[in-house]
């Protein structure tokens, strides 16, 4: 899923193979900047707009906040985005996409939002000092400035996590292509090894704003800048995220989105490019297969192997939202196989919502790569109940407890035609203005949003007996 702008319109185009890119709207929108999943629909933010679909092909706008968002991620369980709101940088969070709450406001301008190993980044530069700043956040509310103290740089544009340290890049005051790692985000001082950039075919890989994206897989970093040369996009590879080679293209295209599966690094620029990278294979194990499933309960995790050469062990990670990731056990692995070995584990008693497994693979000289992430979905009984159902008068929401919940209706439009918030059980809504429909009621308690159907019919009760009296 792909979202961008043709002049002043807003653009969405969708792809199952990355080769052939199909567009889905259907009506003029404002322009686009960002898209995610949230782990039931789409959300894409751009100027002024929050639009969503449940497949990425029927889009419907959500909200028209006042905000120009840049970029967004969801952790979980909100969005934050940063953006543009009279002139001032801020940082956004909202629950629903439809309310949204300034959290921080800065004189900077934010090009891109990271949410990385449990870690809250906003980077960008200053619009008239041209300096660059890295605000950290650890819960996505409260936000302090950690820019990198003892480096000379422009802009920042990007951040990844390969395990065991951060990487961040941008460009230095020379608008060339700057590397940083560290272990505490949180310190400022923190930042070091900047990075050894090994430059062929005399480019001069930098960057002016958001021509740098960086992401990280299967032990490998692929990150992007322009030739200051040329103009033209550039890749650079490293294992490490220190030592840097450069791979120049003949593209005019300033690459700003990017996304990694094992070692295919999928990318999208300007000028309607489309980039694919395949950084080589270090997989002590050739994975076969990997499939999770629910069995009574359980989430059950197999998966298999062709082959295994110098292979040690086969780490279980698990993740509420494919960002932070724990540690749930360890199974040994074969060590050296060209048979097929089959491989299994249980995560126990799993709680309701969206789980996301994926296999660290180890052998014994400590090479390290991931397998595919999968994901499982354990629905719960909800206990939010409407009634009458269908109705043509006053409602009941009768809910689990007692507290402050806001109501929000949505006709099939994706239009907003109530919110409201409300104290005690059950809660009484009036549909009696509401054209005949099916609607949708989302619920929101603690941070935690229910989701209702409700059909309005706009027919009267039919005549009949109503008491029966018999002496």
């Amino acid at each position: 899923m792909g979202v961008g702008y043709l002049g002043s319109s807003g653009q969405i185009f969708s792809s199952t193979d990355f080769n052939t890119w199909t567009n889905q709207l259907t009506e003029r929108i404002p322009t686009l900047y960002s898209v995610i999943w949230d782990g039931s629909r789409f959300v894409a933010a751009g100027d002024k707009i929050i639009a969503t679909s449940p497949d990425g092909v029927s889009w419907t706008t959500l909200s028209t906040p006042s905000t120009f968002f840049y970029s967004m991620i969801y952790d979980g369980t909100r969005y934050v985005a940063v953006g543009t709101n009279g002139g001032t940088g801020i940082i956004q969070t909202s629950t629903d996409g439809i309310t949204w709450t300034t959290v921080n406001s800065v004189d900077y301008v934010y090009s891109r939002i990271r949410y990385v190993n449990g870690q809250y980044f906003a980077v960008g530069l200053h619009p008239i000092t041209y300096e660059g700043i890295v605000m950290h956040s650890t819960d996505g509310t409260s936000w302090s400035d950690k820019t990198p103290s003892g480096y000379g740089s422009y802009l920042y544009n990007d951040v990844a996590w390969d395990g065991s340290k951060y990487v961040m890049i941008g460009s230095d005051w020379y608008y060339e292509f700057l590397s940083l790692t560290t272990t505490n985000p949180a310190d400022a001082g923190s930042y070091t090894n900047k990075g050894n950039i090994s430059v062929t075919g005399g480019v001069l890989p930098g960057s002016y704003f958001t021509e740098n994206v960086l992401e990280y897989s299967n032990g490998k970093f692929v990150a992007t800048a322009m030739d200051l040369n040329a103009g033209n996009a550039i890749f650079l590879l490293s294992t490490d995220g220190i030592n840097w080679s450069t791979h120049a293209t003949n593209a005019a295209s300033e690459i700003n989105c990017i996304v990694a599966s094992g070692n295919q690094f999928a990318m999208l620029g300007s000028n309607d490019h489309k980039f694919l990278v395949n950084y080589g294979s270090t997989l002590p194990v050739q994975l076969k297969q990997f499939d999770a499933k629910l069995q009574a309960g359980d989430g059950l995790l197999t998966w298999s192997t062709a082959s295994e050469q110098n292979s040690r062990e086969f780490r279980i990670q698990h993740s509420v939202d494919a960002q932070a990731w724990e540690q749930l056990g360890v199974v040994a692995a074969a060590g050296n196989s060209e048979q097929l070995k089959s491989y299994q584990f249980k995560h126990r008693d799993l709680t309701a919502g969206t789980h996301y497994y994926r296999l660290l693979q180890v052998d014994n000289d400590n090479r390290q790569s991931y397998s595919a992430i999968r994901k499982l979905v354990v629905t719960e009984q909800s206990k939010l109940r409407v009634y009458p159902n269908p109705s043509n008068g006053d409602i009941q929401l009768q809910k689990e407890s007692n507290g402050t919940s806001t109501v929000i209706v949505i006709n099939a439009n994706g239009q907003k035609l109530y919110q409201s918030v409300h104290t005690g059980n059950p809660i009484t809504v009036s549909s009696q203005s509401w054209p005949a429909g099916v609607y949708k009621i989302r619920v929101i308690e603690n941070g935690r949003a229910e989701v209702l159907t409700f059909l309005k019919n706009n027919q009267q009760p039919r005549g009949g007996l109503r008491e029966l009296f018999v002496e």
